[in-house]
């Protein structure tokens, strides 16, 4: 579910790295004046995460762009 862009970013991310997160509650989506792009917010037990998203039509999936750390911002604002 990750555009090209974000494949090639993170085809080099072992796995076995990535934590195993509990997400509180459903995701928070974040709206901006560009209907093709937003962001999704996650309460999790390790922090706040978020993922930038895209899509490519207004009837079009919603890709992942960039997964968003805690205390990171999105690069969307």
């Amino acid at each position: 579910m990750l555009s090209p862009t974000a494949q090639e970013v993170y085809e080099i991310t072992d796995p076995s790295t990535i934590p195993a997160l509990k997400i509180h509650g459903d995701g928070e989506w974040e709206s901006y004046p560009d209907p093709y792009v937003a962001t999704v917010w996650f309460d999790t037990d390790q922090g706040r995460f978020g993922v930038d998203v895209s899509r490519t039509a207004l009837d079009a999936p919603w890709v992942g762009e960039r997964i968003i750390f805690p205390g990171e911002g999105s690069i969307l604002q």
